[in-house]
């Protein structure tokens, strides 16, 4: 069987190969369980990224097609213009269509399989009304509405169905017409053991000077709430916490820079660069004292499950899946740079507070053992596979 994938995602390409920060080549091996070929439909990476900083997606089985961009009014007005032709023209000779939502090239794709009669997965990570409502334009906010509606038409009309959360996304897309549907995180934790629950508590017991805030998250995007940070930082400063932030993600840090200089926190705040491996970022999570996830928007964020995992105590945004994670007293208003302040005076003040976060956080991460969500994703790839057999007999495995 011939799969399609479809999402806006950059790739860099560099030769024969092709690279990416956030599909490597281990996500397309989930697919290729079910599927013989994945087309991997995205944009191409303009800028002059370091290959050698980001993982391989390119290898067996997998092939790339690289299309313009459709997130632009004209494109929206011409149906999707030349990559709408494109991206048919590949979908006319596949068996099914994986389309990750929200992205304006998944969207194009499942209206295309509709018309084809194509079956689809609606791959929903993310909420498309709280990705341009937060986005910070009048335009976004102006587009929000329209976006909203064609993503609950593309998973509504969906034969097929999966979700990063439990129940955020399973509210704002409900999925009346799905044969088969899963709730699984795209988040893959290996398993943890005593050791790193009682590496934390001396890490608590014996930091109460310094302290290091972490966070992580892309800064190609500005929805990550690093500007809250680094203004929570400033105030932290204020009332005499010696505390500084660390930022994990790839893009270009400047303007945060310029915004920690202008609140006179410059020396304090640190943009890590990208790590690939994940033994690296589990070692710069050891490290951080209490973690942040201040987004304005989000699906299930992964950065936060796997510092939850190291035992990290945590705070994050009202938004998304986070409050599926973290109780009620962790959590801010999306863009409250004061209660956040806050909650880290609060946090870091307080060893007690981050003893049971450790915990808690510990024992809720476990729920995304890697063993457990590839079982439960595998096996819903495999009853979309059959169902589609079953339903088009002359489709071999």
């Amino acid at each position: 069987m011939r799969a399609v994938f479809v999402h806006d995602h950059h790739f860099v390409v560099r030769g024969h190969e092709v690279y990416s920060d956030k599909l490597p080549y281990l996500v397309w091996q989930r697919y290729l369980s079910q599927f013989q070929e994945i087309v991997v439909i995205g944009r191409a990476e303009k800028g002059s990224l370091d290959h050698q900083e980001l993982p391989i997606s390119s290898g067996p089985g997998v092939s790339f097609q690289f299309v313009e961009s459709v997130s632009n009014i004209k494109a929206l007005l011409s149906g999707g213009g030349k990559a709408a032709i494109e991206i048919e023209s590949v979908i006319r000779d596949a068996d099914i269509v994986i389309a990750r939502l929200p992205s304006e090239l998944g969207l194009l794709s499942a209206r295309i399989a509709r018309r084809l009669q194509k079956p689809y997965i609606a791959e929903t990570v993310g909420c498309a009304w709280d990705a341009l409502w937060n986005y910070g334009s009048i335009q976004g906010k102006i587009y929000a509405p329209l976006l909203f509606a064609r993503m609950r038409l593309a998973v509504s009309a969906a034969p097929y169905v999966s979700y990063v959360s439990q129940r955020f996304l399973q509210t704002r897309y409900p999925h009346p017409r799905a044969r088969h549907v899963v709730a699984v995180s795209n988040v893959e934790l290996p398993a943890t053991d005593d050791t790193v629950l009682k590496s934390r508590l001396v890490h608590i017991a014996t930091t109460s000077e310094k302290f290091i805030i972490g966070l992580i998250g892309s800064l190609k995007t500005r929805y990550k709430g690093v500007d809250l940070a680094i203004d929570a930082l400033a105030r932290l400063r204020t009332v005499g916490i010696d505390a500084e932030l660390r930022v994990l993600g790839g893009g270009d840090p400047s303007s945060y820079s310029d915004l920690a200089r202008t609140k006179n926190v410059g020396e304090y705040v640190h943009f890590d660069g990208l790590l690939t491996d994940r033994q690296s970022v589990m070692t710069w999570l050891d490290e951080v004292d209490v973690y942040i996830q201040p987004s304005f928007q989000e699906g299930v964020p992964r950065a936060l499950i796997e510092a939850m995992s190291r035992g990290c105590p945590a705070i994050g945004s009202r938004c998304g899946g986070i409050p599926e994670l973290l109780p009620t007293e962790n959590l801010i208003p999306v863009g409250d740079a004061t209660q956040l302040f806050k909650k880290l005076r609060h946090a870091l003040a307080s060893s007690e507070w981050r003893v049971q976060g450790a915990k808690q956080n510990i024992a809720r991460a476990q729920k995304f053992d890697k063993r457990t969500l590839d079982a439960k994703r595998s096996d819903f790839l495999e009853k979309v596979a059959l169902d589609i057999q079953s339903r088009h007999p002359r489709i071999a495995k």
